[in-house]
């Protein structure tokens, strides 16, 4: 059987088979209007594009087939014992298992070696049609597949290869459905399953199907911050969790509940809890309970808070300013031992009350002085002075709340 057409004026020429059975089955037939159909769409013949319009070819028979039957039926011209090509039960499941073994230039394939390279395409579409546990693939159902296959031919070029097939069907899902959708998610693990490599496999080996728009970098003075889902499924239910240091201290419009948000397809942050130093690192993280692992994996995006007016210490300007006074404490009280030996009787008058810079807080009667009135869980040196401001006494004190 061969067709000679575009769309708007198609010719099939029917034979019979080597049994003498004729070649006028649905499935045989619709098989090459598909042919019509890609030829339209100016997606050419030669070379590997051939192997591109059997594998899509066989796509379109079986689809015709099942409007006829009312049943899907994944074997090419099994009505007559042809012997066809089976879509569930390819020849080939890997595209680089024939390819490597192949070894000739591209226009020396020959028809036979055409439909054999074409198997694995037609077993992508039984994986999106049909669903795979194996490959954890969500089933979208024949009519939605040949769907996608027809939308995504406006996105193909003439020369069409298998990596400008799963391109164009990857680009086509993405723009109609979202990067969260089951549409986008069977397509590129059907993709990957037929042994191409889509980009969107994350380290361990899942496809990664959402992301998370927002700043990477944040000044902390703002304090304000908008991270929102990019695609999703409809529908889904969010929840936004903020991993760092004083995570359960940040607000946002929507409200925390701790360190998570539950709803919203936006985090927006309104305010930022005061850090000890700067840059400090954040990590924003999304997950659907909704749509579960299957359509979902934990995405997390990671921020960096910056002092972007200069005004906090950096990491080792904060711990210079917190160990230096100790030590210099620790000495000052070494070197007052034995005048406080001498002044060991004499009763404190005043009181000097330190921070671990060395800023003085306080400076007033002994017996005015309440410790309790300090900060919670802080620092601080004591000074006890006599009537006529001699050092009586140092120490360490750590003030801690409740």
């Amino acid at each position: 059987m061969r067709v000679d057409s575009d769309i708007n004026d198609t010719y099939l020429r029917i034979g019979e088979s080597t049994n003498g059975s004729s070649l006028s089955t649905f499935d045989i037939v619709g098989h090459e209007l598909g042919h019509a159909i890609l030829e339209d769409r100016n997606i050419t013949l030669l070379g590997y594009g051939g192997i591109i319009h059997e594998g899509i070819s066989d796509m379109y028979g079986t689809y015709i087939e099942y409007k006829h039957q009312g049943f899907v039926d994944w074997e090419m011209g099994d009505d007559i014992n042809y012997g066809g090509r089976d879509l569930q039960f390819p020849k080939y499941d890997c595209w680089t298992e024939y390819i490597d073994d192949l070894g000739k230039h591209v226009y020396e394939l020959d028809i036979f070696h055409i439909h054999d390279m074409s198997t694995p395409l037609g077993h992508w579409f039984y994986l999106i049609t049909e669903g795979s546990s194996t490959h954890n693939i969500p089933a979208l159902g024949i009519e939605k597949s040949i769907r996608i296959v027809t939308d995504a031919l406006n996105l193909m070029p003439v020369y069409t290869l298998m990596d400008d097939a799963k391109d164009a069907t990857l680009n086509l899902v993405i723009q109609d459905f979202g990067r969260c959708s089951p549409e986008f998610i069977a397509v590129a693990r059907a993709w990957e399953a037929i042994c191409l490599n889509t980009g969107y496999v994350n380290a361990s080996g899942r496809i990664e199907t959402c992301d998370i728009t927002g700043p990477s970098f944040v000044c902390e003075e703002t304090d304000a911050a908008t991270f929102c889902v990019q695609g999703g499924l409809p529908n889904a239910h969010y929840r936004w969790t903020i991993i760092g240091n004083k995570s359960t201290q940040y607000t946002s419009l929507i409200g925390m509940q701790g360190n998570i948000q539950h709803g919203g397809t936006c985090l927006s942050l309104t305010d930022f809890p005061k850090l000890d130093y700067y840059p400090q690192t954040v990590t924003i993280k999304i997950y659907s309970p909704t749509a579960g692992n299957q359509f979902f994996n934990s995405i997390t995006k990671t921020v960096q808070l910056i002092d972007c007016n200069g005004d906090d210490p950096t990491c080792d300007e904060f711990y210079s300013m917190v160990e230096q006074p100790i030590d210099e404490y620790e000495a000052i009280a070494q070197e007052l031992q034995i005048q406080n030996l001498n002044n060991e009787f004499e009763e404190p008058h005043f009181i000097k009350v330190y921070d671990a810079s060395g800023l003085l807080l306080h400076s007033k009667n002994y017996t005015n002085f309440d410790s309790n009135q300090l900060p919670s869980n802080q620092l601080f040196f004591i000074v006890s002075l006599g009537k006529n401001g001699n050092i009586l006494d140092t120490k360490k004190y750590f003030r801690i709340g409740y």
